[in-house]
């Protein structure tokens, strides 16, 4: 196509133009509100994603609190399980002179910790030895049979 050819329909598409205002008006609104309203499709998702890694960031955090404060209660317990065993080790060695003051004992280190509700021992052949609570049961052969009943 040589120049005067574009020219010519140049003219001609601008007066086609000219003589329709309307549609140019029209094709000019239409295209921003097509821009329009990609931009706010791109902005929403945009948006969405970062609500989303808003909100990982956020369980991360608190499954990393939950972690810890969970590990510091198991180190609790730990300690106050290797405190239980001295003073069954002292009441074996015959270094209390009662029953009551291994109880009492026993009940002040399960004070200590929030987590455990009771703290004792039995011998082998499942009798209580020693509790930080009154127990009602001597023998714990008898409450293992009310599980296996309750359990079947």
């Amino acid at each position: 196509m040589d120049v005067s050819r574009i020219k010519a329909r140049a003219r001609a598409i601008g007066k086609y133009l000219a003589s329709r205002p309307n549609h140019v008006l029209f094709g000019f609104a239409a295209a921003i509100i097509i821009g329009r309203g990609a931009m706010l499709i791109v902005d929403l998702d945009a948006r969405y994603h970062a609500a989303i890694a808003a909100a990982e960031q956020s369980a991360r955090s608190f499954a990393q609190v939950l972690a810890e404060h969970t590990a510091r209660t198991f180190e609790a317990v730990e300690r106050t399980m290797g405190e239980a065993e001295l003073i069954r080790r002292d009441a074996d060695a015959g270094r209390y002179v009662t029953a009551e003051a291994v109880r009492q004992d026993l009940r002040r280190l399960q004070q200590t910790s929030p987590v455990l509700i009771a703290i004792g021992w039995t011998n082998a052949a499942g009798d209580v030895v020693a509790h930080s609570r009154p127990w009602r049961h001597q023998n714990l052969a008898q409450l293992a049979s009310y599980f296996q009943v309750a359990a079947e």
